[in-house]
């Protein structure tokens, strides 16, 4: 359906807006709307509100002074329900309303002195942003205390953005406290090679590089969220070095290969081989790239571990990652990330065997599934924030796969545990993906799979009705290593009727990528028995609901839209639209017809209709029953089918 909000404003006096909006779209397709329930933003008096008038396009007419984002879900006549979306808009600028002097929000901005440099850069940011910035040592007069100035200039703060280094402040950590006892919503800033380790626990965390456009992203993402009255959503920009583009890790490897190209780099070759491998990698990188300040992976081993070494090292030496041109004052530098990457030829993690029968689950289970997700950064803490808020709670938290960018000890501990959402007794499972491989999985098999109690890289879940079985594609990749396939078969062996569903990193189909003929071929018995009832996997950057299979009768899903930026695959189909939507895409080659997820990213700010969303999905095990809800990244539902 071509369904989407449209408005209408006009300021009717300073900085005071009349507004509208309503469901456009074709005569025929309106007939079918019943009513539409509109959610405004929360400090109105009835945030909620229901319009059911098709003459008027299900207009709702309103008015204030803030923009927001409108939420709608349109109810059709035949009991299906389309979610929509539309930011408010009023196209006034932030300098505008600085000239007339209108009530802008507030926040307070905090730092060690030493670090007065960058909170200046980041208070003429969040200005430029038409946000109000009061900075306590700089406004309280003479001697007094902070707490009293505190006391004065609280009520107008929404938020206490704290700029935390390695600098350590007495000062900074009395305003801290003062903060924190009038619950004021702390937003720390970490800088060069700060820790969250400031005692602020349960904050909403940024983490700048120092570069001017940081700065920028940042304050952009802190205005975002103050709009919309809500706390700052969570965004660590870096959190092992930062985000590696094509052109930083092509800058430290260029010595290395200018020395090998001349044969020798000290006396010590690395070999063609070698060479080959991260020349390969470098060319998947630029494949891959689109834009340098936003996040790129590729599906290659020596791309992968390029980034993560360069992110690594600007860590270590307190450098920034986006913008120094390394290399040519320091090939011995370059020549160390060529042997890494050797290295990791003979460093594979050992095997794990599963145990040969399934973990008892209750017959009601409820499920958050996500995959691809450990970026740290973007749609990924705040799905975490998601499930780990959500207010019905969650028996299992699953991710499918990918630390990003290939697993190491500091991405896993970061990028995977440090982000993983806290659900108070829920049961932790994760699968590993090649981007863990690329570094040999050693950190996912050492570190992730003992914290989550979990034993092996496959398992399996059951009750009296469901059998959820999770295999691993990726130590083999993308195909079933040693003997999971004969596992499965004895499980489902074992099943009676209870229905399997499946769990993978890998796809065994798709209309967008690679298909997975080793997967299908070493499950084939169980495919054509249709014993199979539904197939979750990640791997490709969508989120793609099939059809029932024709012929093998399962349902498939690729929930790889967890936390790695990804061109809209739309672009490819129809014009982009500014909405949340769903795309159908038809069936070919026996691989059923798909509804694919699109519309706009607010997370990567910049690029934000540029790139499909983040999200997640929640499974829900009643009895026999399996209900599957489609999340955006903050909790937004835009799909949900009872699948049987």
């Amino acid at each position: 359906m071509s369904l989407h909000l449209e408005q209408s404003t006009h300021e009717s006096q300073a900085s005071w807006w009349e507004w509208s909006v309503w469901v456009e779209g074709s005569p025929k397709e309106l007939e079918q709307v019943r009513e539409v329930l509109y959610t405004l933003h929360p400090t109105f008096p009835r945030p909620v509100r229901k319009v059911a008038d098709r003459n008027t396009k299900f207009r709702l007419d309103s008015a204030g002074w803030g923009e927001f984002m409108v939420f709608a879900a349109v109810k059709l006549e035949n009991g299906e329900e389309v979610a929509l979306r539309h930011w408010l808009s009023f196209g006034s600028k932030p300098e505008a309303l600085r000239t007339r002097g209108v009530s802008r929000p507030n926040v307070f901005l905090s730092s060690s002195a030493a670090d007065a440099p960058f909170a200046d850069d980041l208070q003429s940011a969040l200005e430029t942003e038409g946000i109000e910035v009061l900075r306590p040592t700089d406004a309280a007069p003479g001697n007094l205390p902070v707490s009293a100035w505190l006391e004065r200039n609280a009520p107008a703060a929404s938020a206490a953005v704290v700029i935390l280094s390695d600098k350590k402040s007495p000062w900074l950590n009395a305003e801290m406290v003062a903060f924190q006892e009038r619950k004021i919503p702390i937003v720390p800033v970490l800088i060069g090679r700060a820790q969250g380790d400031s005692g602020v626990t349960d904050q909403h965390v940024f983490r700048a590089e120092g570069l001017e456009s940081e700065v920028t992203s940042i304050a952009r993402r802190i205005k975002e969220s103050l709009r919309v009255g809500e706390a700052p959503h969570p965004m660590i920009v870096s959190t092992s070095g930062g985000i590696v583009s094509y052109e930083e890790v092509y800058s430290a490897i260029l010595p290395y290969l200018k020395g090998a190209g001349a044969g020798a780099l000290e006396g010590q070759d690395l070999g063609p081989a070698t060479i080959a491998e991260i020349s390969g990698g470098l060319e998947a990188l630029r494949r891959a790239a689109s834009n340098p300040d936003v996040m790129v992976t590729a599906p290659d081993r020596a791309a992968s571990l390029m980034q993560t070494f360069v992110a690594q090292r600007s860590t270590n030496e307190g450098m920034t990652v986006l913008g120094p041109k390394y290399g040519a004052s320091d090939p011995r530098w370059a020549m160390t990330m060529a042997r890494m990457i050797k290295s990791s030829l003979s460093g594979k993690a050992p095997w794990r065997t599963a145990d040969p029968s399934a973990m008892r689950i209750p017959n009601r289970l409820r499920a958050a599934v996500f995959g691809s997700w450990a970026t740290g950064v973007y749609g990924a803490p705040i799905t975490s924030a998601s499930i780990s808020r959500d207010p019905t709670r969650f028996d299992l938290v699953m991710h499918l796969g990918d630390t990003y960018y290939s697993g190491t000890e500091k991405e896993v501990r970061e990028k995977l545990l440090g982000v993983w959402p806290q659900v108070p007794g829920a049961l932790n499972r994760a699968l590993i993906g090649n981007h863990e491989m690329y570094s040999g999985g050693n950190a996912y098999f050492d570190i992730a799979l003992p914290t989550f109690s979990q034993a092996a890289s496959y398992f399996a879940l059951q009750n009296d009705h469901w059998i959820l079985a999770a295999l691993d594609t990726a130590y083999s990749d993308h195909d079933f290593y040693g003997e999971q396939p004969e596992w499965l078969e004895g499980l489902v062996a074992r099943a009676g009727d209870r229905r399997v569903v499946l769990f993978t990193h890998h796809q065994p189909l798709s209309l967008t990528e690679v298909q997975g003929p080793r997967l299908v071929a070493k499950l084939a018995r169980l495919l054509q028995e249709q014993r199979i009832f539904a197939w979750f996997w990640a791997h490709e950057h969508a989120c793609l609901i099939y059809d029932r299979h024709p012929n093998w009768g399962f349902f498939g899903r690729c929930l790889g839209f967890g936390g790695v930026p990804y061109l809209r695959k739309a672009a490819k189909v129809e014009t982009p639209s500014p909405e949340i939507h769903w795309i159908r895409l038809e069936g070919n080659s026996l691989i059923p017809g798909a509804a694919l997820l699109d519309g706009p990213n607010a997370y990567i700010p910049g690029h934000e209709r540029q790139y499909g969303p983040h999200g997640y999905a929640v499974l829900e095990f009643e009895g026999g029953n399996l209900t599957e809800r489609i999340m955006l990244a903050d909790g937004t539902e835009v799909r949900a089918s009872l699948l049987i």
